[in-house]
């Protein structure tokens, strides 16, 4: 895939004068974004019958050169003059805008050109770091580019080499895209990605899976390792080691932000009240909240990754209390098999270096696992003195309840020293700093992995949240998840 990037760099510090603008200026950016992305996409199906009906009669406009269609599918999108032929930018195979000149191709593919000039609007207002990716029943999907960056762009002294994420099928990819949306359901049981809709909610993490893959080629649940690779960025963006009191901002409190609680997004029922923490179901619509609630600060971030509703993502579970992954961003390819019983869950050994690839088989002596500092938690809720990284499990949580700790808090027992890896992985905190998040675990049995938080736990919401106490078939009000795409 090939967008438009302009200014925005791939090293993550370059980039920290973008979250450091002036309020009003990302205010109004913020909003002439949102109003954007409303006016294109508010009705996506009428949208599409029409923008379809206005091709039809283009291929007869092309035929008679009097241009009348072409007229009205610009005017639909917003573009005028020359911005219809402003390019030849590729996405995949396909043009973002076709060559005038070339009629033929024109005529091959003029939804392909309809569709792509919606993509060229946002990508002209976001300066490429939004694109839209269209699925199988022709939805656009509002992504967020994430550029490739090397593992010591976040650390000096890791490799200069490509985080995980960016690693697909052995292949290394220029940039992944993370939906900018939580997904939420069309009126056909569809995902779509798009603002002020209700969060897809109550569904398991299977049927997350299966949902995000039927999208079409190149499309998945967001993966581990897009979610470790986004939220390393972050904690770069703002400071890395030198600076650890970033607060993050989203619905953690019924509604609202739980430091500010001026800070509201809107209830999907208009009739209840923020902060009333009766409330079973306090999900607020997508990407409604104050811009303080996208990820970066700016308006081209992620919306709700903290808060709302907690993620599922792909190709990270515990087995018995044992970190199990599939490699690299393997997780977002379609034959990647993340059953129970599946052969491509790998144990962590090590790093690389000292490891061969550092992965094992499951079950091999010293894998690295979560292991309880105290005997099983009797009640649900307990933390019972939380957990640490063990390579041997003394504590197992045996009445399958859950423990907890602080993310910044997660230690090593004496005499284990946590990976790399792990701390790439967004699964081990990188030094001593506080970061937003708590982790949740049960070392017994098979835990599916998900992030995040909801807007029940305050400031245990954050990006390096983890939730691997549920199993796959769990299913909530404040369980949701995330459509992915690598090309």
């Amino acid at each position: 895939m090939s967008t438009v990037h302009n200014s925005y760099s791939t090293t993550p510090s370059d980039n920290v004068s973008l979250a450091g603008a002036s309020l009003r200026e990302g205010e109004t950016q913020f909003r002439d974004l949102n109003n954007m992305l409303r006016q294109i996409m508010a009705d996506v199906k009428d949208e599409s019958d029409e923008i379809r009906g206005l091709v039809s009669d283009e291929a007869t406009a092309r035929q008679t050169a009097d241009g009348t269609a072409t007229d009205a599918i610009a005017g639909k999108v917003g573009l005028t003059g020359d911005e219809e032929i402003a390019g030849t930018k590729t996405f995949g195979a396909s043009p973002l805008v076709p060559n005038p000149t070339d009629l033929a191709s024109q005529q091959a593919a003029p939804a392909i050109w309809v569709r792509d000039m919606l993509r060229a609007q946002l990508e002209a207002a976001t300066e490429g770091r939004n694109t839209i990716v269209r699925d199988t029943w022709d939805n656009p999907h509002v992504m967020v580019v994430l550029p490739k960056f090397l593992l010591s762009d976040i650390v000096a002294t890791w490799p200069a080499e490509p985080h995980q994420a960016f690693v697909v099928g052995g292949a290394v990819k220029s940039e992944i895209l993370i939906g900018k949306y939580l997904a939420s359901q069309s009126g056909a049981g569809h995902v779509l990605t798009m603002a002020h809709k209700a969060p897809w909610a109550q569904i398991n993490f299977d049927n997350s899976l299966a949902r995000c893959r039927e999208l079409g080629t190149g499309f998945g649940l967001v993966t581990n390792a897009m979610w470790a690779a986004r939220a390393l960025y972050l904690w770069k963006l703002f400071g890395g080691a030198d600076d650890s009191s970033h607060i993050y901002h989203g619905n953690e409190n019924y509604g609202r932000d739980y430091t500010d609680h001026f800070e509201k997004g809107t209830l999907k029922n208009g009739t209840w009240t923020h902060g009333d923490t009766s409330l079973s179901d306090a999900a607020t619509l997508t990407g409604s909240g104050p811009l303080s609630w996208y990820d970066d600060g700016t308006p081209y971030g992620i919306a709700d990754l903290v808060g709302n509703v907690w993620e599922w993502v792909a190709g990270l579970r515990l087995s018995d209390g044992e970190i199990q992954i599939l490699p690299n961003n393997d997780a977002i390819l379609a034959a990647a098999d993340m059953g129970a019983s599946s052969t491509q869950w790998r144990a962590i050994l090590g790093d690389p270096a000292s490891e061969d690839d550092g992965l094992g088989d499951p079950g091999d002596e010293d894998t690295f696992k979560y292991d309880g500092n105290a005997a099983d938690a009797t009640t649900k809720w307990q933390s019972a003195g939380g957990f640490c990284l063990n390579t041997e499990l003394v504590n197992q949580n045996v009445n399958g309840f859950y423990q907890l700790t602080n993310f910044s808090g997660l230690t090593a027992t004496s005499g284990v020293t946590a990976p790399e890896m792990l701390k790439q992985l967004g699964l081990f905190p990188i030094g001593s700093g506080v970061v937003q998040g708590t982790v949740y675990a049960c070392n017994k049995g098979e835990r599916l992995a998900f992030r995040g938080g909801t807007w029940t736990i305050g400031l245990g919401c954050g990006p390096f949240a983890l939730a691997l106490d549920y199993v796959r078939s769990a299913a909530g009000r404040g369980i949701g998840f995330r459509a992915g795409f690598v090309s």
